[in-house]
């Protein structure tokens, strides 16, 4: 192989190296629910497509991770668990962006991110 093509293939190789690396740079959300050990929540929440999502009976803690796209810039999370105590949590880049801990009866929490 010539010098000049050596040159050229090393080229094309960092940037397909630098186009992997920018794709880990992708922000990332994560959804959390914890409560007392052995709680269960029912839990819905806006999906990394926007779509509404129900997870029944989910043992805590729970937490989900997806990346962030225009869809899913916005985040909703609610859970309701069969504890006295509940709390959830969104993360961006393992960043606390909105958190609530809720203490009653069959308690309620909800969580919102209104721009990620």
């Amino acid at each position: 192989m010539r010098a000049e093509d050596l040159a050229i293939d090393l080229s094309q190789r960092l940037q397909a190296r630098q186009i992997f690396f920018d794709i880990d740079d992708i922000p990332g959300e994560t959804y959390e629910v914890f409560g007392p050990a052995g709680a269960v929540a029912n839990i819905s929440y806006f999906d990394a497509n926007s779509e509404p999502t129900f997870v029944k009976g989910a043992s805590l803690p729970w937490s989900l991770n997806f990346e962030i796209t225009e869809t899913s810039a916005v985040g909703s999370l609610l859970a309701q668990g069969d504890s006295d105590s509940i709390g959830c949590r969104i993360l961006v880049d393992d960043e606390v962006k909105a958190e609530k801990i809720s203490n009653q009866f069959n308690a309620f929490t909800s969580c919102l991110l209104k721009a990620a």
